[in-house]
């Protein structure tokens, strides 16, 4: 008994009982097991600790793939990829915030607590934090500072369609008349 990767652990020489329940059997009396087999090109297993393994069973053409064994070794490369993103982005939006731009303005404190959070997270994976992870609520900041902004658009949008009639009335009010036409207002 032990445990299969990407937390691979070798135990010989014991064993473990596990009860199946009935609705596991088929009515003719089978059962089929799914093991996960590791293994493929030794470059496969050099890099990654294994790749894709195909097999036959009972005749049928099984593909295995790595999973998560390549998540692990590329996840903290990854992770230090996006701190550059995460000072850059910021930056970018007090730029435009600096500038005038109301859009920005709005997205100022999402983007803030977006990227604090994330930077939490990070320093509990790379530096081994022993802290909650906050990139859900860094998300919810985001999304009402995006709210917030739609909100605005919207309100703003039913002034302009407003003023535009508005507009379009006073401009087809001069018209000239010509007979046989029938004219009418929208209000």
């Amino acid at each position: 008994m032990g445990k299969l990767p990407p937390l691979s652990e070798v135990n010989y020489d014991q064993t473990r009982v596990f009860t199946l329940p009935a609705s596991a059997i088929a009515e003719d009396g089978t059962l089929v097991l799914a093991l996960r087999v590791w293994g493929g090109s030794e470059l496969a297993v050099a890099s990654w600790g294994g790749g894709y393994w195909y097999l036959r069973f009972d005749g049928q053409p099984v593909a295995l793939s790595p999973g998560l064994d390549i998540h692990y070794p590329t996840l903290h490369p990854w992770q230090l990829w996006s701190v550059p993103l995460l000072l850059a982005i910021p930056w970018i939006i007090m730029r435009e915030t600096a500038t005038g731009n109301r859009e920005a303005r709005t997205a100022l404190a999402g983007v803030f607590i977006f990227a604090a959070a994330c930077v939490n997270d990070l320093l509990i994976d790379l530096a081994g934090w022993q802290t909650t992870r906050l990139v859900p609520v860094g998300f919810v900041a985001i999304i009402a500072s995006m709210a917030n902004r739609f909100t605005y658009v919207l309100n703003d949008l039913e002034g302009e369609v407003a003023q535009r009639t508005a507009d379009l009335i006073a401009a087809t009010a001069n018209w000239p008349k010509s007979p046989g036409v029938i004219h009418s207002r929208v209000c």
